[in-house]
């Protein structure tokens, strides 16, 4: 049976949302399972006990989205 998928709103930069076309295209993907993917493999290495996605938000910007 196929898990009925809920949609997640992210707020990227331009610069970023220009990565992830540029990433999608050259995998010959959609961005949308290349987004659900990495999002897959990070809470993957979150769940692993690598944090270092983490410690890189403590000192990112926060911009209010």
């Amino acid at each position: 049976m196929t898990q009925r998928k809920t949609p997640v709103r992210v707020f990227l930069t331009a610069d970023d949302h220009s990565r992830l076309l540029i990433q999608a295209g050259t995998h010959k993907t959609t961005p949308s399972l290349l987004s659900e993917a990495i999002v897959k493999a990070g809470l993957d290495s979150i769940e692993r006990g690598d944090s270092s996605a983490l410690d890189a938000l403590a000192t990112a910007p926060q911009t209010g989205n």
